[in-house]
This record gives C-alpha cells, sequence and structure tokens, in this order.
C-alpha cells in the first residue's frame, strides 16, 4: 500500500475524506508482544526480527511485554477457517464445490468427531457448510471479539508476526492443504500461513504490516501492528516510530 508511514497516514486520510488527528507518541504505550501461540510455528529469524522490533519500541519509551491472547489460539484458528472457508467455498466452480460436499458427508458419515483445522478435510466441511453452522460459527467469533475487547482495556497495541516464515517462493500446486512451507527446515502445513494474521483478519482490528529487517539473503520481515476499533491512526504511528530505528524500507 505504500512504502512509508506517513505515506500511508495521507492513503489514509483520503480514503476516511476527514482531517488527520495529530500524531501521538509511543512514549508511555503499552504494547503486548504475542510471540507465544501454541500450535503457530514461527521461523527464528522471524521471532528475532519481532524481538528486535520489541527492543527498537523500547528505546523510544514505549512498554513493550509478552503477553498471551484472552482466548487459546486453537480456538482462534479454528474459528477463523470456519468463517474463512464458506466465502472461498461460495465462488468454486460447481463441480469442486460438489466434490468438496462429497468429502464432507464420507467425513460426517464416518462418525470422527475430530477435525484438523490445516487439513483437506476441514476445507471441504466449512467450504460447503450449512447456513446453520456458519451463523454458529458468527456467533463464536462474537464472544471473541468481546474476549478481546476486554483484555485490550489494558493495551495500546499489540506487536507479532505477519508470518510463520519471511517472504517465500511462489507456489500453486494442488488445494491450499496439500502444499507446505518449510519452517526452519521442518514442512509444515501451508494453511498454517493463516495462524499469525487470524487475530486482525477474523475479528475485524486494524493493523499495520511495518518492515523490520532482511535475512542474510534479503528477504524482508516485517512486524504486525494490531489495534483495538479506530486505532488506525496510532498503529501508523508506531510503525513510523520503528521506521525511525530500522531506517524503513529497502527494496529486496
Amino acid at each position: 500500500m505504500a512504502r512509508t508511514a506517513d505515506d500511508l497516514r495521507s492513503l489514509y486520510g483520503v480514503l476516511r475524506g476527514a482531517q488527520e488527528p495529530s500524531t501521538r507518541d509511543v512514549t508511555g504505550a503499552r504494547i503486548a508482544l504475542w510471540l507465544d501461540a501454541p500450535g503457530f510455528p514461527l521461523a527464528s529469524d522471524v521471532r528475532a526480527a519481532i524481538e528486535h522490533a520489541a527492543d527498537h519500541l523500547r528505546k523510544q519509551g514505549a512498554h513493550v511485554e509478552l503477553a498471551p491472547l484472552p482466548f487459546a489460539t486453537d480456538e482462534l484458528i479454528e474459528n477463523y477457517l470456519a468463517l474463512l472457508y464458506p466465502i472461498i467455498g461460495a465462488g468454486l466452480p460447481n463441480p469442486v464445490y460438489d466434490k468438496l460436499g462429497q468429502a464432507r458427508d464420507a467425513h460426517i458419515a464416518s462418525g470422527d468427531d475430530t477435525l484438523d483445522p490445516y487439513g483437506m478435510t476441514a476445507m471441504a466441511v466449512h467450504s460447503t457448510a450449512s447456513y446453520r453452522d456458519v451463523a454458529r460459527a458468527q456467533a463464536k467469533r462474537q464472544a471473541l471479539k468481546d474476549a478481546f475487547a476486554a483484555w485490550f482495556e489494558q493495551w495500546d497495541a499489540v506487536l507479532a508476526p505477519i508470518s510463520a516464515i519471511p517472504a517465500m517462493t511462489h507456489r500453486q500446486d494442488g488445494p491450499l492443504p496439500e502444499r507446505t512451507i518449510e519452517v526452519d527446515d521442518v514442512d509444515v502445513g501451508y494453511t498454517h500461513l493463516f495462524d499469525w494474521v487470524s487475530l486482525a483478519t477474523n475479528l475485524h482490528l486494524p493493523a499495520v504490516a511495518a518492515p523490520v529487517t532482511q535475512t542474510s539473503t534479503g528477504l524482508p520481515i516485517g512486524a504486525q501492528l494490531i489495534g483495538g476499533w479506530h486505532d488506525e491512526h496510532f498503529l501508523i504511528d508506531i510503525a513510523e516510530a520503528l521506521e525511525r530505528e530500522t531506517g524503513g524500507f529497502r527494496a529486496p
């Protein structure tokens, strides 16, 4: 969207059609560092980059502390995919949709109550979910939103990874759940790419991706800044504070 926080601020002001508020200093800001998430793989170079971002913000007077979310990460990702896949399913060609429906029916007939959220069966079940199932997932999402809002009263922002890995090679063979990515030389499911974005995306929270560093091979690693509803401007202020320490965008 933009290469600098200031450019992003200008763009957002145009989109809102409103006067930009005054910038806010990050000194004294309470920032929750979300790094330890059971079930969410994270490459060591990405973890190190986010820890460096936390140190950069501390240098400017922010209070950055490790903090777990107020709900389990498996609840979050399961709910996110239960609402994401029906959107994807709505646009699939009929033959593909019908094939997923057959896989869903076979899963239900098996009597197996377990469902790996990252697997192909979960994609089939959720992509062809009934309106009733989607409505239940939406109610669950509202409960997660309420829990986050209560927890977030003690914080001004969340600092987290954007993805389990830095930028990766493009791959498009096979369905999403059958692809893999490498996290510190270990193959994990491709759908783990949804992990770290699930908080902001599923709960409709504003988020900004800010550049932090590059790997030894020149691949960019960024940090995700997540805020409460209507906190977009302060997230841009935090991104600008990071820029002052990291030098901001560099071409890969």
